[in-house]
């Protein structure tokens, strides 16, 4: 029984052992496939991990070769660490100005005899702007000009916004980066000419201070009809200086950068008033105005005065000024050698000061006798009379007026007074002979002179002068010899006064 129940037991530890051993084996087969998947897993991640740094590296070092690259290119071509505004005021186009004599011998400027090419242009420092018209300028432009180093970030960030969004219209610039565009002329609408606008803005205000922008800045804004600058703009719109401009006055050239010919005030006077009103808001707004001021001023009309011409204006010029730019070119030649080119580049263009012997009224006089038809003998037929006159004072040879023709058309036309070159025959008779003899006393209108042949100057070997017609008519008086233009009875006079 005992060994029977034995066997039992060895028979079921046979089982047992046969059992733990299956389950070894499984339980080993799962380890040895968890440790094969965990290398699985391991040389997976750490194959991923390479390509990652791999990648991670090839993408620093491009970084850092783009960025290199970039940032030389930046030094290169779009830091200037030498931009600067040094010669602004003398390379810029500026107007020349006319002055005359008055009796007190004081010079007075001729505004309407200024001379200019495309840009009328008159410099100003800041000290003479007043306060208001630089407040104008700022309050719509670039209200945080005082603050910043150039560039107005947050307008700037709002600016690529918005072109992100299609949006090209809206303005990022500073009055700074306006100055920089209107010196440069460069405005290309790219991104590497605003980044470089940037860049210049930032040197040129570490450079120069913020009065000497502003300065350059309002002596270069456009503001419409060839007007270039406050000072130009001023004399042109207000007929004043600009140091006299009101509050009004002000805001109305500070309403006509953002579109010159949408805001001028000439042409478009209801626009620059709605323009003018949001200008006044803003300086109400920054505090540059009260508000007690801002109403006044909104509920002042604006008054033109335009007493300087533009080009947008049919006015020719004088006959004196076509001369005197002709006699300056002349000079121009004779004592510095300069081309007539160069020369009159200088005179449309070079900011110059001339000092004249025009006598206005004279001037004025001329013009007005010899534009009226009643001044002269109408003709039926064919071409009317044509005239020419110069004044000049006896006693020092000042030219005081000139008129070249009955009508001027146009600017530096034919000037019959300084360039019709003709011989000028027997009207030199009255002039050189008649008139001293009879301030002399020795004849008067009835004197009475034989016309007979003359010889004047034996060497010539014949009679000299001859009539025309050729014809001698005996006793004669002076006032019948002026009339038939007698060259014998002048001859005679002549001898009677000495050429002496």
């Amino acid at each position: 029984m005992n060994n029977n129940k034995n066997k039992g037991n060895i028979n079921d530890m046979s089982v047992n052992t046969s059992a733990q051993l299956k389950r070894a084996g499984v339980k080993k087969a799962i380890k040895q496939s968890g440790k094969a998947t965990g290398l699985f897993v391991k040389k997976t991640f750490q194959w991923i991990g390479n390509i990652f740094l791999t990648l991670l590296l090839i993408f620093v070092l491009s970084g850092i070769v783009i960025s290199a690259n970039f940032f030389g290119y930046v030094r290169n071509y779009l830091i200037e660490d030498d931009f600067d505004i040094e010669d602004l005021r003398t390379t810029l186009d500026q107007t020349t100005k006319i002055y005359y004599t008055d009796e007190d011998g004081k010079y007075v400027e001729l505004e309407d005899q200024r001379i200019y090419g495309t840009e009328n242009r008159s410099w100003v420092s800041f000290s003479e702007m007043p306060r208001q018209l630089v407040d104008a300028f700022v309050a719509i432009e670039d209200e945080r000009f005082w603050d910043h180093s150039g560039v107005d970030w947050k307008r700037t960030i709002g600016a690529v916004l918005e072109y992100a969004k299609g949006n090209d219209s809206y303005g990022g610039s500073t009055i700074t980066q306006q100055l920089i565009k209107n010196i440069t002329k460069d405005d290309d609408t790219t991104i590497q000419r605003k980044v470089k606008e940037i860049f210049r803005a930032l040197t040129l205000t570490k450079k120069r201070s913020k009065e000497e922008i502003i300065e350059m800045y309002l002596n270069t804004i456009n503001l419409a009809r060839n007007n270039y600058g406050v000072q130009a703009a001023a004399n042109y719109y207000f007929g004043k200086d600009v140091s006299e401009l009101d509050l009004v006055e002000c805001a109305a050239l500070a309403s006509i950068p953002k579109s010159p010919t949408k805001y001028d005030p000439v042409r478009n006077p209801d626009q620059n008033k709605l323009r003018r009103s949001y200008v006044l808001g803003k300086m109400q707004e920054l505090g540059s105005i009260s508000e007690e001021e801002e109403n006044e001023a909104l509920n002042t009309e604006l008054e033109i005065n335009i007493t300087v011409i533009d080009g947008t204006v049919s006015k020719s010029n004088s006959y004196f000024k076509d001369a005197l730019i002709e006699q300056i070119i002349s000079d121009l030649y004779d004592t510095y050698g300069y081309s007539r080119e160069y020369a009159s580049n200088i005179i449309y263009s070079g900011g110059l000061e001339i000092y004249t012997t025009m006598d206005p009224f004279i001037q004025t006089t001329m013009e007005q006798v010899f534009s009226d038809p009643s001044t002269f003998q109408r003709v039926s037929d064919g071409i009317q009379p044509e005239a020419a006159m110069v004044v000049i004072d006896f006693r020092n040879g000042d030219v005081k007026g000139i008129v070249g023709g009955r009508e001027k058309t146009g600017d530096r036309d034919l000037n019959r007074a300084t360039q019709s070159r003709r011989q000028i025959g027997s009207s030199i008779k009255p002039i050189t002979v008649y008139g001293p003899a009879m301030d002399l006393g020795l004849i008067n209108y009835s004197t009475v002179i034989d016309d007979t042949p003359v010889e004047y100057k034996p060497s010539l070997g014949r009679y000299w002068p001859k009539n025309a017609p050729n014809r001698y008519d005996g006793l004669i008086t002076v006032n019948r010899a002026i009339e038939l233009s007698k060259n014998t009875i002048a001859i005679k006079v002549l001898k009677m006064l000495t050429v002496d």
